[in-house]
């Protein structure tokens, strides 16, 4: 189980990383 679970945690932080990324990219893009 534990060797499932890190790289699934890993997984989900780079996708939230990511999608933080997107939104900062986002509104740059709104307000330039």
């Amino acid at each position: 189980m534990e060797f499932f679970r890190n790289p699934n945690i890993d997984f989900l932080s780079k996708k939230w990383y990511f999608i933080a990324f997107s939104l900062v990219f986002s509104v740059a893009g709104i307000l330039s």
